[in-house]
């Protein structure tokens, strides 16, 4: 991991925060509903997209009554605009009348105008955007402005073009990440902590908070020369720092989870390499003196 609050663009006075691991089964209930969201079961039609009456709909926003049989869109591209839309079901202009309530107290707190206007573009947060574009061409924005938008759901299967294709997938986004045809629901899983802070990340912290290595690194760029450290993190997998839900061993792990908690500031975390590796040592209980074959 490069180290997120090296002098050249992160903050040395940064408060921190944690870095989180979750290894064995994770729920797939993204909207926490008990029910399975699938773009490809929402409506296709303009009428039935603004009609938000019936027993489809939940506290976060549309549920499809049909059953998932394959998982693709509708094969009328003009259904698309109406079935992209993200695991809420809803287009953005039908997020502005299903929030208001929301929309309504966000004005009420929030004193920055532009953020108030864009909470208002995108109330559910969830639109996709090309990691290109002109837009982003003319405004000049950086490689990290440019991803911030790119793991939206809503209109990631656009077959718009500008002037190249600027879709991130040609399926419809679904809760059924391992494709087994159900929501998966239970949280049994091993969890890891790291401590992310100026104090816990830096080189005389070698041998604490899983820190096994670090390797200074000078680069040329536009700016001119940078030096950043980069740390090798190892978490011995059966030492767990806490155990969550029915899970004693390590015969099925399906999922692995990363997140951040605790943070009163933002922070940037580039990750070289995420590794899972095998090492099995068996003590040799013979003298090493001796001599002879050695198996």
């Amino acid at each position: 991991m490069m180290d997120p609050f090296n002098p050249e663009d992160g903050d040395p006075n940064h408060s921190g925060g944690d870095l989180y691991l979750n290894l064995g089964n994770i729920s797939e209930d993204i909207l926490r509903d008990g029910k399975k969201s699938f773009e490809n079961g929402f409506p296709t039609n303009l009428a039935d997209a603004q009609d938000l009456s019936g027993d489809t709909i939940s506290n976060w926003g549309r549920v499809p009554s049909s059953q998932s049989i394959v998982n693709a869109f509708d094969n009328n591209a003009d259904a698309r605009p109406f079935q992209d839309v993200g695991l809420d079901g809803l287009r953005s202009e039908e997020e502005t009348q299903f929030f208001a309530n929301y929309l309504n107290a966000v004005s009420g707190f929030v004193n920055n105008s532009n953020a108030v206007q864009k909470i208002k573009a995108d109330p559910s947060a969830d639109n996709f955007h090309y990691f290109r574009g002109t837009d982003y061409d003319d405004s000049l924005f950086d490689i990290l402005r440019r991803y911030k938008e790119y793991n939206g759901m809503e209109g990631n299967s656009s077959t718009d073009s500008d002037p190249y294709p600027t879709n991130a997938t040609t399926l419809p986004d679904v809760e059924d990440i391992n494709q087994t045809n159900n929501l998966d629901q239970s949280e049994n899983y091993f969890q890891y902590r790291i401590r992310l802070t100026p104090q816990d990340v830096n080189p005389s912290n070698v041998g604490n908070n899983y820190i096994t290595n670090v390797a200074s690194r000078t680069v040329n760029t536009p700016n001119g020369s940078k030096t950043v450290n980069w740390y090798q993190f190892k978490i011995p997998v059966f030492s767990p720092d806490k155990v969550v839900g029915d899970i004693n061993d390590f015969r099925s792990i399906r999922f692995m989870r990363i997140f951040l908690k605790g943070f009163s500031k933002p922070v940037v975390v580039r990750f070289a390499r995420v590794d899972l590796l095998r090492g099995e040592w068996r003590k040799y209980n013979e003298s090493l003196l001796d001599p002879g074959e050695y198996i």
